[in-house]
């Protein structure tokens, strides 16, 4: 019995400590990577608003290419919103849906995780020289759970090479795309069907 009293007591002491530790944690998440993108402003932002474009350039796309993805709302701008399922647990299922659009210098989303919860995406595009400097940004709140405080510590290295690989992939295809009369507009192609 001296035994087992003393195995919860050490169980007890560090659930304690985990608790105090997360708890002087900061309580909001934020992870961002920028890229020089060598392609006008408003061509950059054109594309990324474009939420049918999201499957040519994101990250997690190719972890399973047979997940099930619908497109609701207007393609781009306020509303726009993509649901995905999957049955990869690295990809899961959720949604997006662009919540302020501000043309050509800021786009923000709600993302939900369903029950791996909420959290919120931005992208900021500014001229770099004679190109477009995106940021791309994904943040939360962990509230006074600490256990999700100690796992925002670890945040930025778990998505951080998701977003640079992301973002190297739109540089990749927006720096193959010609500028179509010099005014920074392209033709933006359905990556992603309507409804599935």
């Amino acid at each position: 019995m001296k035994i087992l009293k003393r195995i919860l007591l050490v169980i007890a002491l560090i659930l304690l400590i985990v608790t105090g530790i997360g708890l002087l944690l900061p309580s909001h998440v934020h992870v961002e990577r920028s890229m020089t993108i060598n392609q006008p402003q408003e061509m950059v932002f054109n594309y990324v608003n474009n939420i049918k474009n999201w499957n040519s350039w994101s990250p997690w796309f190719e972890l399973d290419t047979t997940a099930s993805y619908t497109q609701a709302g207007p393609p781009s701008g306020v509303g726009a919103q993509l649901s995905w399922v999957s049955t990869n647990k690295d990809v899961g299922r959720g949604s997006m849906i662009y919540t302020e659009v501000s043309n050509p210098s800021l786009i923000k989303q709600d993302l939900n995780f369903m029950e791996e919860g909420v959290a919120r995406g931005v992208y900021t595009f500014a001229p770099d020289g004679t190109g477009t400097k995106i940021t791309w940004a994904f943040e939360f709140d962990t509230g006074f759970n600490p256990l999700l405080r100690i796992l925002g510590k670890f945040m930025d290295g778990m998505v951080g090479k998701d977003f640079e690989k992301g973002l190297t992939k739109l540089k990749t295809i927006l720096e193959s795309m010609p500028v179509e009369g010099g005014s920074g507009e392209i033709s933006v192609p359905d990556t992603i069907p309507s409804a599935i």
